[in-house]
C-alpha cells in the first residue's frame, strides 16, 4: 500500500546525496529536478502529474544523484521497498 504526502510550493522532496529509500508518483502538482554543481543548482528536468521519479535509486540502493523540489503545492504517492516486496523467491 502506498502512502500519500503533501508538499508546499518550494519544499524540497529530497536532497542530492540523501539515501534512496523511496520513489514518488506525482498525484497533483509539479516538481523540478536539480543537479547541484560548483556553480550552484541547475534545473535538469520538470515533471508533472502521473510521472514517477526517484525509482532508480530505490532499485540500486545508491544515494540520490539529484535534488527534487515542488514547483507548486503537490501531492505525491510514496513507494517504498516494502511496497515492492510483493513476490518473494526461495
Amino acid at each position: 500500500m502506498s502512502l500519500s504526502r503533501a508538499f508546499k510550493k518550494g519544499e524540497t522532496i529530497f536532497h542530492q546525496g540523501s539515501p534512496s529509500d523511496c520513489a514518488f508518483i506525482i498525484g497533483s502538482g509539479s516538481v523540478e529536478i536539480l543537479q547541484e554543481t560548483r556553480e550552484g543548482e541547475k534545473v535538469i528536468g520538470k515533471l508533472k502529474e502521473n510521472e514517477i521519479f526517484g525509482e532508480v535509486g530505490l532499485f540500486d540502493g545508491q544515494p540520490r544523484t539529484t535534488t527534487a523540489r515542488a514547483l507548486e503545492a503537490s501531492v505525491m504517492y510514496v513507494i517504498t521497498r516494502n511496497n515492492l516486496d510483493i513476490v518473494k523467491t526461495s
